[in-house]
């Protein structure tokens, strides 16, 4: 009987262990959240615009990290984002490459076929919802499905 008993204590103490040694990470990023494809890029100044749709340019949004990524090329760029008062905010990119650290993005030419100019881009959210996703920099408009 004090074998189960000490099995038991061991193994609930082992439980309890494992639960207060883990961090529930949450965030509520709304409709932003998911896969999007980028289909068209606007020019302000011009009005041109730029159809993307048959390649396969994609943005994703999980947690507090925003990935652009080529899925032909297989070329990945990691930023941190916020979003406030309807703004997105991206800052800190990295090219997602593991074997090489990941390492900062000091070209930003590399982001430009994404409709990011900056290093540290700033768009405003024009429209949201279950399907598109409108955003507008200070010289381009990017048109976005969910995937």
């Amino acid at each position: 009987m004090k074998k189960n008993i000490s099995k038991y204590i061991a193994i609930a103490t082992l439980a309890l262990g494992t639960l207060t040694a883990c961090e529930i990470e949450s965030h509520d990023n709304g409709k932003i959240d998911g896969f999007w494809h980028l289909e068209h890029i606007d020019t302000l100044a011009t009005g041109g615009t730029l159809d993307v749709s048959n390649e396969k340019l994609f943005w994703s949004v999980q947690v507090k990290l925003l990935e652009v990524s080529n899925k032909t090329t297989g070329s990945k760029f990691i930023f941190s984002f916020r979003q406030a008062d309807g703004s997105l905010y991206l800052y800190d990119p990295l090219v997602s490459d593991r074997r090489e650290g990941d390492p900062v993005v000091e070209d930003v030419k590399v982001l430009a076929p994404y409709g990011i100019n900056s290093l540290e881009e700033t768009f405003a959210v024009e429209a949201i919802d279950g399907k598109k996703m409108i955003l507008r920099s200070e010289t381009l408009r990017l048109n976005l499905k969910k995937f």
